[in-house]
């Protein structure tokens, strides 16, 4: 029984470590990065006053700090070859026309970005 036990252990951390050390690429990083901006969208749906705002403002912060993660990891790939930007622009096309009309949505109005100055919430550059 133990050593049931302990060989299911040592499955589920090798199992766990499986993704460390891989290396980043144009695609795995699109799709991080596309992950991010539902991230923001969906966090900025829920801003609808100062209150609300406040709510999520750490989660924003933390946001703001993966998206320059994700700049910085974008950066130390270089310069994509216009063969890969042909493959991503042809993989994710489609799915950043569905997302642009959301980040619109999620920025509709001046007094959002009002709410966000006055919480102090640190606004995601990308």
């Amino acid at each position: 029984m133990r050593k049931a036990a302990w060989c299911g252990a040592v499955l589920v951390l090798l199992g766990s470590l499986s993704g460390c050390g891989q290396q980043d690429t144009f695609d795995s990083l699109m799709q991080e990065d596309f992950d991010w901006l539902n991230a923001y969208v969906s966090l900025m749906e829920r801003v609808k006053d100062v209150k609300s705002a406040e709510r999520v403002k750490d989660d924003l912060e933390e946001l703001a700090k993966k998206g320059q993660d994700i700049n910085k990891r974008f950066d130390a790939l270089g310069k994509v070859t216009k063969e890969e930007q042909e493959k991503l622009k042809d993989k994710y096309n489609d799915k950043l026309a569905e997302l642009l009309p959301k980040l619109q949505k999620a920025w509709e109005t001046k007094e959002k970005y009002d709410v966000l100055r006055q919480v102090r919430i640190v606004i995601p550059k990308r």
